[in-house]
């Protein structure tokens, strides 16, 4: 099963994801499907929270770049929101589309403070918040630091200067090309769980409930 749609009380992973898509505003989704394509298809039919959402299935694997490429068509803004799908950021989009509104021709990264940044690696970015590095990952760098959340602001038209249909990893093949151009970070501290892993696995329903809990208590 893709890690994107494990049931969480009953519903896809994703689902709570694309619902707070909408409560922010958003009102269409793309989702990038490549294995398994339409059981998460499928899933996400039946689990949509009211978004016109949409699909790009990939023929063969072609990375997180790649199949950016491959959805670059399909977009009709100037720039996108892109996100992982087995990962929650509980953050505040306004702002972020604010900064991104100042810099529009370039990427912007939203960075994740986190107390332990040896499953990560770190993002490096100067007081200007231009990006300098993406630090591998390293297992004995366990100390704070920012992260790279895997939620971007991109602009379209570098979406469709890759290579067509060809294997990319955004971030070891595109993003390290693009900082000689200008790649800006926009940090926040914020609830963050990536499921990749057993351990942040086991995690979900607490991050869910927490998160749920948190919404409930704002005025």
């Amino acid at each position: 099963m893709p890690k994107a749609i494990v049931p969480v009380f009953g519903k896809p992973y994703l689902f709570y994801v694309l619902q707070a898509l909408k409560d922010s505003g958003i009102d269409r989704v793309i989702v990038c499907a490549g294995y398994r394509s339409e059981l998460l298809m499928e899933t996400l039919r039946t689990w949509n929270p009211g978004l016109d959402l949409r699909f790009s299935v990939e023929a063969e694997p072609l990375g997180t770049g790649g199949a950016l490429r491959l959805v670059a068509g399909l977009l009709q803004t100037d720039f996108c929101l892109v996100l992982n799908g087995d990962s929650f950021c509980d953050f505040d989009l306004d702002p972020f589309l604010e900064f991104h509104g100042r810099i529009p021709t370039k990427a912007s990264l939203l960075a994740i403070h986190v107390d332990n940044c040896s499953r990560y690696g770190r993002l490096i970015f100067n007081e200007t918040r231009q990006i300098i590095e993406f630090k591998e990952k390293d297992a004995t760098d366990t100390t704070s630091g920012w992260i790279n959340a895997g939620i971007y602001l991109l602009p379209t038209k570098k979406l469709r200067e890759l290579p067509d249909r060809t294997p990319l990893s955004l971030e070891k093949e595109v993003f390290p090309q693009w900082l000689e151009e200008g790649a800006f970070a926009f940090p926040v501290k914020a609830p963050f769980l990536d499921i990749g892993t057993p351990e942040s696995f086991a995690q979900k329903e607490a991050f869910i409930v927490a998160l749920q809990n948190r919404r409930q208590n704002q005025p």
